[in-house]
């Protein structure tokens, strides 16, 4: 017994490190490709594809997923698609804007509409410790916006449309986590594990999506939307080889938190630290990488205290968290799936 839990645990860390490191990996490749010109434009779907054909990629192959599809799990994944090929959009218009690091505080919201979402729409009670999380990581991301909106050399309302972005990409993101939390509560008796099978339906629905948008607008736009906007001095070879990589990179992250999700909730406090640890290294990471070719990647003192208050907030919600779930007496089904969700979507 205490093997099997010695060898879980060393797959649920190798797991979670990969999801990070992916996520990570994936940002600052984002901030590279405007840079390189290619994926500039936001709206040619470029980088905000990555994920989806990556995901499709990893998961297309396995006979036994397509196997055990099933009608009610199809249609259900038709709004997961929605919302997170939005999430994907805004999340790029963001990142062009407002870079990778600044994103990467915002995206860290997502724990605040998690919790709301769950009090006002869901009946779950969140203790005076948990709210006290909330308002430190409203005021810290309001701290890193302002700061952002003020960093020299960098346009106001370019900063403003970068941080709204942010802000829906968030939003579109929590609307994912919440759904696919529930069908994953939903009760499974196929062989497949059911987060595997969710991830290979939605791969292929956001992949024949993607290809429609392709064919029917960028390709016939290919030379104004792609073509006009590439750096000089960057090459086709350069960018196939940075893009196979790329995709490779979001297989990885979205497969790892697919098979995170089969592997149960993780610990709250372990997940605020990785996500503490995903925006401190990137928002730093950021910086030293794009500062000199883009303002909006710099730090400021403003910034900086911003994120860290971000991550304080963060670890005191998935602290506090903790203690509340150990601590409720009684839950209703809607609240053990909530405090779930509140555990994964901190990985």
């Amino acid at each position: 017994a205490m093997a099997n839990v010695s060898s879980e645990r060393r797959v649920f860390i190798i797991t979670n490190v990969c999801f990070m490191v992916a996520g990570i990996t994936q940002t600052l490749m984002n901030s590279q490709f405007d840079d390189m010109g290619f994926a500039k434009k936001s709206e040619n779907f470029i980088n905000a594809m990555g994920n989806p054909v990556g995901q499709f990629l990893f998961a297309v192959f396995d006979l036994r997923l397509w196997k055990n599809w099933h009608t009610q799990l199809v249609l259900y994944a038709v709004p997961i698609v929605v919302f997170e090929l939005g999430c994907n959009l805004f999340s790029q218009i963001s990142i062009a804007r407002v870079g990778s690091g600044m994103f990467q505080v915002i995206y860290s919201f997502v724990v605040v509409l998690n919790g709301l979402l769950s009090h006002f729409c869901l009946g779950r009670h969140l203790g005076w410790g948990s709210w006290l999380a909330v308002f430190f990581i409203c005021g810290a991301v309001a701290l890193s916006a302002m700061a952002q909106m003020a960093l020299p050399g960098s346009d106001s309302t370019t900063q403003a449309v970068g941080l709204v972005a942010g802000l829906i990409s968030t939003a579109f993101v929590s609307a994912v986590y919440v759904m696919s939390n529930f069908l994953l509560a939903t009760p499974w008796e196929k062989s497949a594990p059911k987060p595997m099978v969710l991830a290979q339906i939605v791969g292929v629905m956001e992949t024949v999506v993607i290809s429609i948008y392709m064919v029917s607008y960028v390709l016939p736009n290919w030379q104004r939307l792609v073509v006009d906007e590439i750096a000089p001095g960057t090459t086709s070879l350069s960018i196939a080889l940075w893009y196979t990589a790329y995709l490779l990179v979001c297989g990885v992250h979205q497969y790892s938190f697919y098979f995170s999700c089969s592997l149960g909730p993780a610990g709250a406090v372990t997940a605020g630290v990785n996500k503490c640890v995903q925006t401190a290294i990137l928002f730093f990471l950021s910086s030293a990488f794009f500062c000199d070719t883009n303002p909006s990647q710099c730090l400021s003192t403003a910034k900086i205290w911003g994120a860290i208050g971000v991550c304080v907030g963060v670890l005191l919600y998935g602290f506090f968290g903790a203690l509340e779930g150990r601590g409720a007496r009684v839950q209703s089904p809607r609240s053990r799936q909530l405090q779930d969700l509140d555990k994964k979507l901190l990985v």
